[in-house]
């Protein structure tokens, strides 16, 4: 009888053991990080099921945390790289171009309503927008290239 408990206790234990370990079956994954943060992600996993509850959500499955989506869209045939950042940011954004030739850009700022708040040129291939006049909330940072929309950014305005 004392070895029965003792075996049951023995399987017991490792049964509690293994299924405290996590272990993900995927085709394929990975890890990136710099200095403005880090992102792991995996390809061929499986959804199980979605809780949400209030302004939390849970998707079984998937390793989750805050995500912010800065650039809305994009033309496809861009040639140049366009940047907008701190994001989330406090007092400004700085609107970071790779190209020479400015003539022609503008940054039209917006609300979540789509009220156009600032209309600007670029005039600089860092120009700073100032946000600090602006409530907390989300703005979308147009970037337009002689009437032809080539960029838009998500801003996140913080406290």
């Amino acid at each position: 009888m004392k070895t029965c408990k003792i075996f049951l206790f023995c399987i017991l234990h490792f049964t509690i053991l293994n299924a405290q370990q996590l272990e993900v079956i995927n085709s394929g994954g990975g890890n990136h990080k710099n200095s403005e943060g880090s992102i792991s992600f995996s390809i061929g996993e499986v959804v199980i099921e979605t809780i949400a509850h209030g302004e939390l959500c849970l998707t079984q499955g998937f390793c989750q945390a805050n995500v912010t989506v800065t650039s809305v869209s994009e033309l496809p045939t861009l040639e140049y790289e366009l940047n907008a950042y701190p994001n989330p940011a406090k007092n400004y954004v700085i609107l970071k171009i790779s190209r020479e030739k400015l003539y022609g850009l503008k940054y039209l700022l917006y609300d979540a309503h789509g009220r156009l708040l600032a209309l600007k040129d670029v005039i600089s291939n860092e120009t700073q927008i100032p946000l600090h006049f602006l409530i907390p909330s989300t703005y979308f940072l147009k970037i337009v290239d002689n009437e032809t929309e080539i960029k838009t950014f998500k801003i996140i305005k913080s406290n």
